[in-house]
């Protein structure tokens, strides 16, 4: 079976989420493609919709929570004709020609504006390929309504089908997959030899910060918080692509271990050093996060997605969400220091999470083969 896989990089977890599939699909003896869809229709749009999206994200990140709420009222869907749908139609030619030597079996993508332009190109011209979208989210985000024609939408959780039906899905289109996430998290490791791996202290309860693969707040603020008010901690800090952020916390004069890191490609042990995890609340870190079972406190979201997905946790009690620094500083040391506490959450988590993401969709996806 030939598969496409999709997706447009604003933000690392579209691409995570695409790369986690393409390797599952791999294992399995599938034969795999995947393509930024901007390499394909205009690599310049893509650029520009790359830098666009984290300038818009770290330095408007109200106007940008403004512009998400208000496309998040819009009316219009792929059975509607509108300005976006004309204007996408226009996208598709190149996209059109590259499916028609491909010779796909199926098409799986993970943004949005892959999905709108999938289904322009069904609506016109047919398209035999069997189309999934993955939503990386636990909410729908705007523009999904303009890709009704694809046969079927993965989404994260029940609470998320609704948002899909919503938005206008046949309860038939709806698979509850969970957000697939790279198998290697939902291997159990022992907490002591993870820490042994990165030469940290066996026996030290461990905080684990994370900001995103854009490295997004001021980390090393917050960082010098909880080293002021934690003791006896272990703080392992991913600052993603910020390096002004790492220096920064290279410099601090702790009292407590920090390990600092850029990217990090060993996500799935840091997890299972940790106690705990800091983090924005990403779709993506927060499924990695449930796959490992571990506590989670939500801190510095961007305004849109972000805020729901710490909403839904939230309410179901599978995350904490701190609104500034000090209550932060309080609920880690809540946390660190009461193990009922935590393992509170992760029974909660156990019941939101779904299991393997990527097994289930290799599983749809080579179904029919």
């Amino acid at each position: 079976m030939k598969v496409l896989i999709l997706t447009v990089p604003t933000g690392g977890g579209h691409s995570s989420a695409a790369a986690a599939l393409a390797e599952g699909l791999r294992k399995r003896g599938s034969e795999v493609d995947l393509y930024n869809l901007y390499e394909i229709v205009s690599p310049i749009k893509g650029a520009l919709l790359d830098w666009g999206y984290r300038f818009a994200t770290e330095h408007l990140p109200r106007a940008y929570g403004f512009f998400y709420r208000g496309q998040e009222n819009r009316r219009t869907n792929s059975y509607t004709p509108s300005p976006r749908r004309r204007k996408t139609a226009r996208k598709s030619k190149r996209l059109k020609e590259f499916l028609d030597r491909g010779g796909y079996d199926v098409i799986v993508f993970t943004h949005v504006f892959c999905g709108e332009m999938l289904d322009s190109i069904r609506e016109r011209h047919g398209l035999d390929a069997r189309v999934i979208g993955i939503v990386t989210d636990l909410t729908l985000h705007p523009y999904w309504e303009e890709a009704l024609r694809i046969d079927n939408v993965a989404v994260a959780s029940e609470c998320t089908a609704e948002s899909a039906e919503k938005k206008g899905y046949l309860p038939e289109q709806i698979l509850i997959t969970g957000i697939p996430v790279s198998e290697r998290f939902y291997i159990q490791r022992d907490k002591r030899d993870a820490r042994t791996a990165l030469s940290l202290d066996e026996g030290t309860p461990t905080l684990l910060i994370m900001s995103g693969s854009m490295g997004y707040g001021n980390m090393a603020r917050t960082v010098k918080s909880l080293d002021s008010t934690l003791d006896n901690v272990q703080i392992i800090c991913v600052c993603g692509e910020n390096k002004r952020i790492k220096r920064k916390i290279d410099r601090l004069k702790a009292k407590n271990r920090i390990l600092s890191l850029g990217y990090a490609d060993n996500v799935d042990g840091l997890m299972s050093a940790a106690d705990l995890i800091i983090t924005k609340p990403g779709g993506i870190t927060l499924s990695e996060a449930m796959a490992k079972r571990l506590p989670i406190i939500l801190y510095g979201e961007i305004p849109g997605p972000e805020s729901h997905n710490a909403r839904v946790l939230t309410e179901c009690g599978a995350a904490v969400r701190a609104s500034d620094t000090n209550e932060l500083c309080r609920l880690a040391d809540g946390l660190i220091k009461t193990t009922s506490a935590r393992d509170n959450m992760k029974e909660k988590i156990s019941r939101y999470a779904r299991g393997n993401a990527v097994a289930s969709l290799c599983s749809e996806i080579l179904k029919n083969r």
